[in-house]
């Protein structure tokens, strides 16, 4: 049995699933109608290791946490492969900006701006939609150990989980 492990929906009613196990991506019409998927295991450009989390920019992008690959994949709608940015990256102080210790899931805001959750640097990257860094809130913030989810308001509040806790943070960034 395939382990479905998140979903996106955007306002253009179509549905993306990940199924992480099976290392693809699933795209569904508003009526559930299998329309296409892509993807297979691997570590090269298009192919996944774990995929954890996905989000839908609003040019219709498919934003992909690729969890052990240590890397954010970007696609069009139709699947076809775009860019990607990251790479394993760990060290004193969290590891070193613009790279992951297991990208655990993404956000987008109205902006275009790409949020990932790198889970165990314990901090939240946020990234141009080129995946230029902009931002980070890292493990000198108390507010993360293992950052799980992400999520941005449509006010553009940042929200992040931790996997140790109970509760779900509020993020400012202050630039």
């Amino acid at each position: 049995m395939k382990r479905l492990y998140t979903a996106a929906i955007r306002t253009i009613a179509v549905l993306v699933l990940i199924y992480a196990t099976a290392y693809r991506i699933q795209k569904f019409d508003r009526d559930g109608r299998f329309l296409l998927e892509w993807g297979d295991q691997g570590r090269t450009s298009g192919r996944f290791q774990y995929p954890t989390g996905l989000a839908i920019s609003v040019q219709g992008e498919v934003v992909v946490a690729d969890a052990f690959n240590h890397r954010v994949q970007v696609f069009t709608p139709d699947g076809e492969y775009l860019r990607q940015w990251g790479g394993i990256g760990f060290g004193v102080g969290g590891g070193w900006p613009g790279w992951f210790r297991l990208a655990k899931e993404v956000a987008v805001d109205a902006a275009g701006s790409i949020f990932v959750a790198d889970a165990f640097n314990g901090r939240i990257q946020m990234f141009t939609s080129n995946g230029q860094l902009l931002a980070l809130w890292d493990p000198e913030d108390p507010a993360l150990r293992y950052a799980a989810g992400i999520a941005v308001a449509d006010d553009g509040t940042v929200y992040a989980s931790d996997f140790y806790e109970t509760d779900i943070r509020q993020l400012r960034c202050d630039s």
